[in-house]
């Protein structure tokens, strides 16, 4: 990414910075400034460590990342008159963006202009990339400068324009920008998007007596494009859908929610939904997917609440999770730790003798998995439900990598080495090297696990897809899943 539009620079010096060194050279870093001056004339990942005051960060084209972000930090930033969301934007918030959008979404839309709508940090940090695309205005509202993309209109001068030959690029977060547009009757998909726009989930997840966690049953509030029932995050382009799909799987399919400060918002379900609309077939996707999830809780969740939202298909994106063994047992996988943590203290007061989790499997992680998911096929079937499983893929050490995806490789062997007494790399090898086996017979079951190796730069972690990995990959789900008509 070219940084000559606009000057980006990482704000303090800390272990967070450190922890995220590899976005440095990924998103060409400008500098680094030292608040304190300590390493000031040093580099980090290559690029120069600078004093404060020798850098103007009150200037128009220049955004701070802050990593420090320390009462004393932002005290520091606001004596300056620094204006957070426009002049600077805590990691916490900035991550997803500097880690995963790609502009992906725009590859649909290439028969139209761009008109970008909010002048903040978010046009600030895509300004290299807006004005290497067909960009024809820039909807300034409030605070306006020289260093804008091209020609400012307001808002009220979209109205004159033929919505239908331009493409309106949101990157001003407020709601009350997605109420004005819908208002004056611009449809979200077809004339307008969101750049990474952060879908807000106001609940946790609660104690789930089955599967150990689930979201709350409480009311939430989102924004579009989804809507939220009970278990599922939703996403329609009809008030009758022709076809009513289910997506379940880990963090890789889990929607747009909101739980801490971690947002996903571009996972391959939302891709599957654009490429829906842009085939105009009217749908509902219930995307029920949990951050974590084995196949022993996506089974237990097709039984309880998947069969009875009636769907026409199925979609299991998994694998990883069964590796890993997080949640359940490994001698008892249908039991969650949550669930042993209670019962264990219940048990401390009970008359009753002991806990009772059923026998002891001695089965393999992917033979368990592959178990589980032959079942949800049979309770699928026997409803008149098409299931299709994929087995998840991976970031492979033995193809040609991007700098950000080594440091991904790296971060997850060390992440894994202290809890297990083999890495990731060596419990993943065990588990696709069955798995893909137990595969090759069964016709509900789709491997993908390589269907990456010849492409670069789709993952941002180990097994977590970037969003040009997930427009690819909900390309790949569709062909294999269609044909879909309208």
């Amino acid at each position: 990414m070219s940084a000559n539009q606009r000057k980006l620079f990482a704000w303090g010096i800390n272990s967070q910075l450190l922890k995220h060194q590899y976005l440095l050279s990924t998103w060409q870093f400008d500098g680094i400034i030292d608040r304190e001056g300590d390493f000031a004339g040093s580099t980090i990942q290559d690029i120069p460590v600078c004093a404060a005051e020798t850098v103007d960060v009150s200037a128009s084209d220049t955004l701070l990342i802050v990593f420090d972000q320390s009462p004393e930090s932002i005290q520091q930033l606001d004596s300056k008159g620094l204006e957070e969301g426009i002049d600077y934007v805590p990691l916490s918030k900035g991550l997803t963006y500097l880690a995963n959008i790609n502009i992906t979404n725009l590859e649909h839309y290439h028969d139209k202009q761009l008109i970008i709508w909010g002048q903040n940090w978010i046009t600030k940090l895509y300004q290299p990339r807006f004005e290497q695309l067909t960009t024809a205005f820039q909807v300034v509202n409030e605070r306006s400068s020289e260093n804008t993309l091209t020609a400012q209109i307001n808002r009220e001068q979209l109205l004159d324009i033929d919505p239908n030959k331009y493409l309106i690029v949101v990157c001003d977060e407020s709601l009350e920008t997605v109420e004005w547009l819908e208002n004056k009757g611009f449809m979200f998909e077809k004339h307008y998007i969101f750049i990474g726009h952060p879908v807000e989930y106001s609940g946790q997840y609660a104690l789930d007596p089955h599967l150990g966690h689930a979201y709350t049953n409480e009311a939430v509030s989102v924004q579009p494009p989804y809507d939220y029932i009970p278990g599922f995050l939703t996403l329609s382009n009809s008030i009758e859908p022709t076809h009513r799909i289910v997506v379940l799987g880990g963090s890789t399919t889990e929607g747009g929610v909101k739980t801490t400060s971690h947002r996903r918002w571009t996972n391959w379900a939302y891709f599957l939904h654009l490429e829906l609309c842009q085939k105009d077939i009217p749908h509902i996707i219930y995307n029920g997917a949990v951050s974590g999830y084995q196949s022993t809780q996506d089974l237990l969740k097709v039984i309880r609440e998947v069969i009875y939202l009636n769907p026409d298909n199925i979609i299991y994106l998994s694998g990883a999770n069964d590796i890993s063994e997080q949640q359940g047992l490994r001698d008892y996988p249908a039991i969650h730790r949550y669930q042993h943590d209670v019962f264990s203290k219940l048990q401390k007061n009970s008359p009753e003798r002991g806990l009772n989790y059923g026998r002891k499997h001695n089965t393999s992680a992917a033979q368990r998995w592959y178990n589980n998911v032959s079942m949800m096929a049979a309770i699928a079937a026997s409803q008149g439900i098409q299931f299709q499983c994929f087995l998840q893929p991976f970031l492979n050490p033995a193809v040609q990598l991007s700098d950000e995806e080594k440091q991904a490789l790296a971060n997850y062997d060390l992440r894994y080495a202290y809890r297990f007494t083999n890495t990731f790399n060596e419990r993943l090898d065990a588990f696709y090297s069955e798995a893909k086996k137990l595969a090759v017979a069964s016709p509900y079951i789709t491997d993908i696990s390589d269907a990456f190796d010849d492409q670069e730069a789709c993952f941002r972690d180990m097994v977590h897809l970037n969003s040009k990995g997930n427009g690819i990959l909900a390309k790949i789900i569709l062909n294999k899943i269609g044909p879909l008509s309208g």
